[in-house]
């Protein structure tokens, strides 16, 4: 009962954003949001109950704020925006190093109208060929759309709308020393998300490589200041 009324209170949420912010959540994040939303509410409610090897697992996966890569290595989270009154599609990709330092972002604006889904894979590729052009060649790429990540990371063949954008990507890794994509909760990938709607509101394409833009450099600082 308690996570039929959480999924319900998400879609409604997923409504709201749809409208206000032409921003779409796919039935599989939604169900994911309420599965850990729920584990968090059971927990902080119970907070002596002990908690199996598997439930601390599952909730470890989740992170709840962005977390540097390994030593050597990059991170680049990526996202997407849509705006309908503008039939557009933003998105934005940011890189950081172990120390949570800035290393380089981009956003692009396309004049085109698509689902949720396909600008999502969009951001996900153009954040591969992001990193190929920049020379990082060790990253974790981090999204927030967990059907886009699935995809990227089950077998072949790719079947869904965005097959021939999965497959691209995965082609694309093979000339990587080391590289995977991992999904995320929306709150460990604010930079990216900032950056996707900076660029489909000013519609805007920008690089920037040495400082990071107005927009996001104070978002970095903060999380960097959490680690």
């Amino acid at each position: 009962m308690e996570l039929m009324v959480i999924t319900a209170r998400r879609l409604w949420l997923r409504r709201n954003s749809f409208i206000f912010e032409g921003v779409f959540s796919s039935p599989s994040d939604i169900l994911a949001g309420a599965k850990v939303s729920l584990e968090e509410f059971m927990r902080c409610s119970n907070p002596d109950q002990s908690t199996s090897e598997s439930h601390t697992e599952h909730t470890v996966g989740f992170q709840q704020a962005w977390k540097p890569p390994p030593h050597d290595h990059i991170k680049v989270n990526w996202d997407a925006a849509i705006s309908k009154q503008n039939n557009s599609i933003g998105l934005g990709m940011v890189a950081r190093d172990s120390k949570g330092d800035f290393m380089g972002a981009r956003c692009m604006v396309f004049l085109q109208r698509t689902e949720a889904c396909m600008a999502e894979a969009l951001a996900a590729i153009w954040a591969v060929k992001f990193c190929k052009e920049v020379g990082f060649f060790e990253v974790i790429l981090e999204g927030d759309a967990a059907q886009v990540v699935n995809d990227i990371n089950s077998p072949l063949p790719h079947l869904a709308k965005t097959g021939h954008i999965t497959e691209s990507i995965v082609q694309e890794l093979q000339g990587f020393r080391s590289a995977k994509f991992v999904h995320v909760k929306r709150e460990c990938n604010n930079v990216a998300h900032t950056l996707a709607r900076l660029a489909v509101e000013q519609n805007l394409s920008d690089v920037w490589l040495e400082e990071p833009p107005n927009c996001i450099a104070d978002l970095i600082v903060r999380e960097r200041l959490c680690l």
